[in-house]
C-alpha cells in the first residue's frame, strides 16, 4: 500500500479549500434569493407555538395541515435584487463552518497506482 506524500496531502487540502469556499458561495447566492424573497413578501404566514401540556404524546402535537404563504409572482419578480442583499460576516463564518464540518466526513481517495 503506498503511503500519500506530503504534496499530495497539501494539493488535497487546497482542493478541499477551494471546493468549501465554492460550495459557501453557492449557498450564500440561495440564502440571498430566500432574503430578498422574504423582505418583498411581508405577509410570510407563522404558526404561533404552543405549550403543550406534559400527558400529550408527540403524535398528538402533529399539525394536519401547514399553512405556506401564497405564491406572490410580483415578489418572485423583485426578488432579481437578490444580488444587492448583504450578508452579515457571522452568518457566512457561520455557513463557512458547517460546510468545513460537512466536508471533514469525506476522505480523499488517492488514485491507485499503475504499474507499466
Amino acid at each position: 500500500m503506498r503511503s500519500i506524500s506530503r504534496r499530495e496531502r497539501s494539493e488535497a487540502q487546497l482542493k478541499e479549500e477551494r471546493l468549501i469556499n465554492w460550495k459557501v458561495e453557492i449557498l450564500q447566492q440561495h440564502l440571498r434569493k430566500v432574503i430578498a424573497l422574504r423582505s418583498n413578501d411581508n405577509k410570510v404566514a407563522t404558526t404561533p407555538l404552543k405549550y403543550s401540556a406534559h400527558d400529550k404524546t408527540p403524535l398528538d402535537e402533529v399539525a394536519e395541515v401547514i399553512y405556506l404563504p401564497k405564491f406572490c409572482e410580483k415578489s418572485f419578480a423583485q426578488a432579481d435584487d437578490h444580488k444587492k442583499v448583504k450578508i452579515e460576516q457571522q452568518v457566512v463564518s457561520q455557513l463557512r463552518n458547517y460546510v468545513a464540518i460537512i466536508a471533514s466526513y469525506y476522505h480523499n481517495n488517492p488514485t491507485p497506482v499503475t504499474s507499466q
